[in-house]
């Protein structure tokens, strides 16, 4: 809680329990979790209660929809199919494929009419928009070589998609309009990496996991006969 500054814990399953979501309301936690033997959607509240799976594939990277009623998520590789963006309503109803291509890591746009995600084409990897209705994508962009860790947010206004580039070596995160105009950066940092981030519901503040890797030539010892181990 960061009007308190304190933390506490939502899950107990010893399975693991990884990727949570929050919804809109701030009511409802999705996760993926390998409670029945496979990574699958579940949901439950945020007093911890009432956890349901939702999918029973090889799921992952779930997204709500910003009414909080459906998620879309990642299919994985089944049965040699591609990764897929699907979605699942959070009450009744099986899920369903969103698009027929290759694609992973969806992001549902704040105003509900579009998903963000990254697609294959017949050539390379893009960054594509896709309504949610399914179907081909609307909006595609090219990625340069320093694009990194396929990470993507929509701005508050969904007009904008945020993702991580390391131009020039160094990780720090841009915004490329969906109408017009280049990509530009919204931090400047001049060393690290930032390996994940997502903004405040209303969009005015930006959160990121950044580390700093630090390298050591270490000595060890590999002569372990008998009388060097006493």
């Amino acid at each position: 809680d960061t009007r308190t500054n304190s933390r506490r814990q939502l899950t107990f399953d010893p399975a693991e329990d990884y990727q949570p979501t929050v919804s809109s309301d701030g009511q409802t936690v999705a996760f993926v979790s390998t409670r029945s033997g496979r990574p699958s959607i579940w949901s439950m509240s945020m007093d911890s209660t009432g956890a349901r799976q939702l999918t029973t594939g090889d799921d992952s990277r779930p997204s709500f929809s910003p009414d909080g009623k459906w998620i879309a998520f990642q299919r994985d590789s089944v049965d040699t199919l591609p990764f897929r963006v699907w979605r699942v309503p959070i009450e009744q109803g099986d899920p369903s494929p969103l698009a027929t291509h290759h694609t992973m890591r969806p992001a549902v746009s704040p105003d509900g009419g579009s998903i963000a995600h990254y697609w294959m084409t017949s050539e390379h990897w893009t960054l594509a928009v896709t309504a949610v209705t399914g179907g081909l994508p609307v909006r595609t962009f090219p990625l340069s070589s320093t694009h990194l860790d396929r990470v993507v947010r929509w701005s508050a206004d969904s007009r904008a998609l945020a993702f991580i580039d390391g131009h020039g070596g160094v990780s720090n995160i841009w915004l490329q309009p969906l109408d017009t105009g280049s990509p530009r950066n919204l931090t400047n940092f001049p060393e690290g990496r930032i390996t994940t981030f997502d903004w405040s519901r209303d969009g005015s503040k930006l959160a990121w996991v950044r580390t700093t890797e630090v390298h050591d030539v270490v000595w060890i010892d590999l002569d372990l006969r008998e009388d060097r181990q006493r």
